[in-house]
């Protein structure tokens, strides 16, 4: 996959890819607020490619005012999935608490 990235005048970031000959246009922060300059756009692009291209970089901010996210980690994965189907499968409550539990310690650690 190639990606690229444009900031157009108005501080529009357009990610292309030129291997699907596709792009989408990013006009402000993924959270609505507009882009302080070209600066600001330009690396947010940087991380939005970063992170599509590089499975352990974080995921770009939604917010001048946040860090990137963690991606979740296949281990995380199924955890999740592991507490799900216990949860399907618990044949009493006790089962059923340590399930949610499961669940619930999983679910935190991924925040």
């Amino acid at each position: 996959m190639a990606l690229t990235y444009e900031v157009d005048e108005n501080n529009a970031v357009t990610i292309n890819d030129t291997d699907l000959k596709a792009s989408f246009t990013q006009k402000e922060w993924p959270n609505g607020d507009p882009w302080n300059d070209a600066d600001e756009a330009s690396n947010w692009a940087k991380l939005y490619i970063a992170s599509v291209e590089d499975a352990n970089a974080l995921y770009p901010p939604a917010s001048r005012n946040e860090p990137g996210k963690q991606k979740v980690t296949k281990d995380q994965i199924n955890k999740i999935n592991s507490a799900y189907d216990a949860i399907k499968k618990a044949k009493n409550q006790n089962d059923f608490k340590s399930a949610q539990d499961l669940l619930k310690n999983t679910l935190a650690e991924i925040k």
